[in-house]
Formats: C-alpha cells, structure tokens, sequence
C-alpha cells in the first residue's frame, strides 16, 4: 500500500523477493523492475509493453505484455500466499518439465485450483480471498493492498467463528431447521402484513406456506400476529402462545405477545419476561422493532429507563456480545448516559474481540463527545472486524444494525474532520463500492471538505498533494455530479504543468497541461470560467511544445 500510494509499482514480487526481518516482519526487497509512473486522467500506477519481471509469479496482463496496476501486484503477491499455504502453484503446471510456453498460456488462461482443494487445512473463508485475487480480469480483483488485507483479515476472523460454531454444534442439540425459502417466504408474510398493511393477501400467502410446513413455529407464529392484524384477538394470541411453547425463541411473536400482555392483559411482568425472550432471541432485531419507541421515550424518563433496565437484565442473563452492544445502543440515546454506554460497548468487546457493530457504536459515541483521534483508530479496527450478515429482504434491521459500510462512512467523517483528508477520501470511496446510499447525508459535507483542503494546498503551492487527493475523490465527485472537482482537477493538472515547463521537463509539462486541458474542455460548455482557463492552458502548452521542438 505504500508503494502504491507512491505511484510504485513492484513488478516482481515472488518469493525469492521476500525477505523476514530479526523482528519477525516481512520485507519486501528487489525494486530493480519497479515501475514509477506520472499520474494521469484515467489512471494511477499504469504501465504499458512487454512487462519484465518472473512469468510464474506474473499477473495475465502483465504476461501479456497489456496495461499494469496495483492490482497486478495484488494477483503476484495472492500467488506466493497460495504457495505459503499449500505448499503447491496455484495452477497445474508440472514444473520437472518447465515450458515457457505452456506456463505463458495457463498464466493467461486456467483458472487457478481452490486452494483448500490442494490442502485441506486452508479455511474456506481463505481461499475466498485469494480466488478473488486470482481472479483473471484485474478489475474482479481488490482494489488496492488494503482491501485485500482487509479481506485476508475478516476471512480470519469469519474462520474463527466458524470453527467456534462447529465445536459447540458437537457439544448442543441439533434444533429443528428452517429452510431459507421458508424465511424468505415468511418476511414477504411480514412485508404484506406490516409494511404494506395487507393482512388478508398475508394470510392467503400463509396458507399455501402451511401446506408445505405444517406445524413449523415460524410459521405458527406469524399466522397469529396476522390474526391479530385482522382483529381475531383471542385466535392471535391462542397461535402465539403456541409457538413459544414449542420455541421460545422466536423474537416477533415474544414481542408480540409483550405487547399484548402489557396493553390488553396490564401484566407488565408478563410483558417484560416476554420482552427479555425477545432480546435474548435476537437482540438487533428487538432493538429495531422498538427503536421508534425508545426514542420517543427520552421526553418520559420513567418509560425510558424501563427500556434500559429492560435491556441491562436482557445483558446480565447472559453475557454475549450483541446484547451489550444493544444495551451500550440504548444508553447512547439517552441524554447524560454516555458513560454507561461506552461501558456497555467495551463489555461487548470483552465478550468477543471481533464484534465490528461494538467497535462503530462506541467510535460514534466518542466523536459526538469529541474525541476523534480516538474515534478513528477504534474505526481502523472495526473494518477488519466481523459483522453480522442481514439477509436482503429484513427491511427491520437496515436503518439500526451496523455493517461494515458504516464503520467505512465513521471513519470518513472522522478522518475528515482532523484533516487527514487522504484518508477520509480512501475510506468514502469504499463506501461507495460497498453501499453508495450510505453515503447520501455526508456526501455534501465530505466533498466540500476535500475540495477545500485542495484549494488551500494549491495556494500553498502543494499542486501534486491537490492532485493526488482530486484523482482520489473522481468516482465520488462523478456519482454526486459535482463539476466543481473536475474543474480544479484541470486546473491543479495545469499548474503542474507549468512548474514542470519552467523547469524545462517540457515532456513532463506537456502531459500534464494535455490532461488538464482535456479535464476543463469537457467543462466548458458548461463554466465560462472553465473556457477562460482552458483558453490560458492551451497557450501554456503552445509554449512548452514549441520548446521541446528546439
């Protein structure tokens, strides 16, 4: 990443380049092919031709002599992790009888072995990374070195919980299984019935679902909450009960019945136990049904720390990660309660290391109280962390379960707001890959901040740091329309262009001012500033090609 970052590209990483440092860290040696090229409009860290370098450990691109990025790095240095695991090449390539030729055209065209295929101690979670840095298109492989460790890092943390599922799948009883169909089928049940308030095509729809599943709680449990949708109170609550008998974890029906035994039967010891079997259940999902509730309670402080006592009992019946996290989320709506919830965030830690949503829900905290610094490097962490899967159709969940895109998005505004602007662009345009609609109420605010430390740069005569930052933000500036970056593009690639025509590099100025030029003629039937600029950058280029004819 730092090679990349410097416009460097290795070209040859392969084992022998490779070296362990005393202290145990990993160097890497041999820049005798490394390839440093100017910035330009499309691109960063591209070459073009035959590409030297070890036709073994060599990307397809780069075998074919064909445009080279950071990500033809990315698939060399996948090659030598593949070969650290398995003790084998990633393709079936016999090397007692080395052909160069036959090696050129399996570099190009075989799909490279599973790697757990060649030994089978390599997690699958693992060999998911390194196939997708193998994979033969450079633009199906990660971006940068980051995103690659970053995905090397959540397939261990993903191998370690699994390989904790398993064991405790050994020692438990196996429950009843329900299938995905039937889940999906059930939310669109759930979506007729509460979101689209249509609770007779909801139960016309779980009548065919019980044909196939007769006697499956789920499905007990949702035809009594449409009971209760269609008014049939004494049916509704007959069903629910029912199928918490059968199995008491089953959050919708538990709140549901909580619901019933506080507001109809006035038992609010009913009501809380059901509530706590709801948390227990699912805690993010508890959370989320009654999120709108709690907020509402902070103007009544009696009902606001029932929810919080509510939660605090839910946390202390049993010790996981996602019920303090949703206590420490509780807390941290109410006013003076911030001490609690961070104390509440760093138990969920403590019960599991790798819990990401922790991690994004006590960074947030600490911003809003003003410890930013802080903040970002508990976001650093959180990237690499585990997040828990929300399947597409749980419309409950989307606005209040933290993903990996939000701690993204926190670290962008955190980055952003102790300068470190690079940084900040680096984490906004994954969140752009990952979830751009994340990104709508801080768009604005971020590229504003970016665009205003370019210009305070430029007139600090940091043209080159303007640039490199501008190139960085191009997909976020693009997605948002804004004109404005692509226009100080132009101009930043312009002034480069001069100071490298008045240190008579006039190659190296002719390419800039060229790539200004074009930036700002593609603005300027929209900016009469923009056809005054390019007017004066067309005359800078005049002059430095005139030069470099004498």
């Amino acid at each position: 990443e730092t090679l990349h970052a410097r416009n460097v590209i290795h070209r040859d990483i392969k084992p022998e380049n490779i070296l362990i440092a005393e202290e145990g860290q990993f160097k890497l040696a041999d820049f005798g092919l490394a390839h440093i090229r100017q910035a330009q409009q499309h691109s960063l860290n591209r070459a073009f031709g035959p590409q030297p370098g070890t036709l073994l450990y060599m990307s397809p691109e780069q075998a074919l002599g064909e445009e080279i990025t950071v990500r033809s790095d990315i698939y060399s240095l996948a090659i030598v992790l593949y070969e650290a695991m398995t003790g084998h090449y990633y393709l079936n390539y016999d090397h007692q009888v080395p052909d160069e030729d036959v090696l050129l055209e399996m570099v190009t065209t075989a799909a490279p072995i599973a790697p757990n295929r060649r030994h089978p101690s390599v997690p699958a979670e693992f060999a998911e990374v390194l196939m997708h840095a193998l994979h033969k298109n450079p633009e199906q492989r990660p971006r940068t070195a980051r995103e690659f460790l970053t995905e090397i890092k959540t397939a261990i943390s993903r191998s370690k919980r699994s390989t904790l599922t398993q064991k405790r799948r050994q020692l438990e009883p196996h429950p009843a299984l329900t299938t995905p169909e039937l889940l999906r089928d059930l939310y669109r049940v759930r979506t007729l019935r509460d979101a689209e308030h249509q609770p007779q095509q909801a139960l016309q729809l779980l009548q065919t679902i019980w044909e196939t599943y007769p006697g499956v709680p789920e499905v007990a449990a949702e035809w009594g909450e449409t009971m209760l949708a269609l008014d049939r109170m004494d049916e509704g609550r007959d069903w629910l009960e029912r199928a918490v008998r059968l199995k008491p974890e089953l959050p919708f029906a538990q709140l549901a019945l909580a619901d019933l035994y506080r507001n109809e039967d006035e038992n609010e010891d009913e009501a809380d136990d059901a509530l706590i079997q709801a948390i227990h259940a699912d805690p993010d999902l508890a959370y989320a049904v009654l999120f709108e509730d709690i907020v509402q309670s902070r103007n009544d402080p009696a009902t606001y720390d029932h929810y919080v006592a509510i939660f605090q009992r839910a946390a202390e019946e049993q010790h996981t990660a996602p019920l303090f996290h949703n206590l420490g989320q509780v807390l941290a709506l109410g006013k003076g309660r911030e001490k609690d919830s961070i104390m509440a965030f760093q138990m969920a830690l403590e019960f599991d290391p790798d819990y990401g949503p922790s991690y994004v829900g006590l960074a947030s905290l600490l911003i809003d109280l003003g410890q930013v610094n802080k903040a970002a490097r508990l976001l650093e962490q959180a990237t690499y962390r585990y997040f828990p899967t929300l399947p597409p159709e749980d419309w409950h969940k989307a606005n209040t379960v933290y993903q990996r895109q939000h701690a993204f998005l926190a670290l962008a505004v955190a980055y952003a707001q102790v300068n470190q602007y690079e940084n900040s662009a680096v984490a906004a345009c994954t969140v752009l890959d990952l979830a751009p609609q994340e990104l709508e109420e801080d768009a604005d605010a971020l590229l504003e901040a970016y665009v205003q430390a370019a210009e305070d740069w430029m007139r600090n005569g940091e043209h080159l740091r303007a640039y490199k930052l501008l190139n960085q933000i191009i997909p976020l500036a693009a997605y948002w329309g804004k004109v404005e970056v692509f226009m100080l593009l132009g101009i930043t690639q312009s002034k480069i262009g001069v100071e490298f025509r008045r240190k008579q590099q006039w190659e190296d100025a002719e390419d800039w001012l060229k790539a200004g030029l074009i930036n700002l003629q593609r603005i300027q039937p929209h900016s009469r500033e923009a056809q005054r600029l390019a007017t004066e950058v067309h005359h800078e280029l005049q002059k430095a090609q005139q030069r470099q004819a004498q």
